[in-house]
């Protein structure tokens, strides 16, 4: 059995609960994610028997999230194909897919259209294409968003490195050494989320841990992060997936 995945009683059934260990966290924290998985944030020395424990007095909580997620439109399976409609930052285009053989690789935004030119037009080149696009994009408007935020985060002394990394759960992350990493498929999202996601890694610089002092932190900067956060994670599952 995975040490890492609690099954957690629940009437006649179980539910399967991903632990994921935080050096950092100093109390337990559920998520019901919008693909339906059920995450426990939870610190690094925490006992098993007391966290299944206290998971268990939490499945009332659990099993309403996960009822809500099963009214939600499903979402139709990309096919990367024209006529489908994909985001950047927080606007949605149609896709027009051009196939130029003789021609390199290029897309554009073009009047609400992403246009991409390929010598191979197959779902999988298209796909592969436009995720470095994205990527790309990704780079250059994070720091941007970096350089106006540090501007009001008076604590960071050291213009940290951005990086990218693709996560199925989480926007971002703070390493010890102070690098921001951050999902390039936020850039799929408006400027405020992203402005609220390294805001949010940027606290982190000056308290670990989701202090007062943190909290604090984001409402000098941001007032009205808690919105922005809403905002986003409505969008989780259309961003990511």
């Amino acid at each position: 059995m995975n040490r890492n995945i609690l099954s957690i009683p629940y009437g006649e059934q179980r539910l399967q609960v991903r632990l994921i260990e935080r050096p950092q966290s100093k109390r337990l924290r559920l998520t019901v994610q919008p693909n339906g998985e059920i995450i426990a944030y939870a610190p690094q020395q925490a006992v098993k028997n007391e966290l299944i424990f206290a998971i268990s007095q939490q499945t009332g909580w659990i099993s309403q999230q996960l009822a809500e997620l099963s009214q939600l439109p499903k979402l139709p399976v990309r096919q990367y194909i024209s006529g489908e409609s994909h985001r950047y930052l927080g606007r949605q285009y149609v896709l027009k897919v051009y196939q130029e053989p003789n021609q390199e690789n290029h897309i554009r935004l073009w009047r609400g259209q992403i246009e991409v030119q390929l010598k191979d037009k197959s779902p999988e080149k298209v796909q592969k294409v436009l995720n470095q696009w994205y990527r790309q994009k990704a780079k250059q408007i994070f720091q941007q968003r970096l350089e106006v935020l540090l501007a009001k985060t008076l604590w960071v002394s050291d213009v940290p490195n951005i990086r990218l990394r693709t996560m199925k759960t989480r926007w971002g992350s703070c390493s010890a050494k102070g690098a921001l990493w951050l999902n390039p498929m936020l850039v799929k999202a408006p400027k405020e989320c992203i402005d609220y996601v390294i805001l949010h890694e940027l606290c982190h610089l000056a308290e670990h841990n989701h202090s007062e002092r943190f909290y604090r932190l984001m409402n000098q900067v941001m007032p009205n992060w808690q919105e922005m956060k809403k905002r986003l994670d409505k969008l989780a599952d259309l961003l990511i997936h």
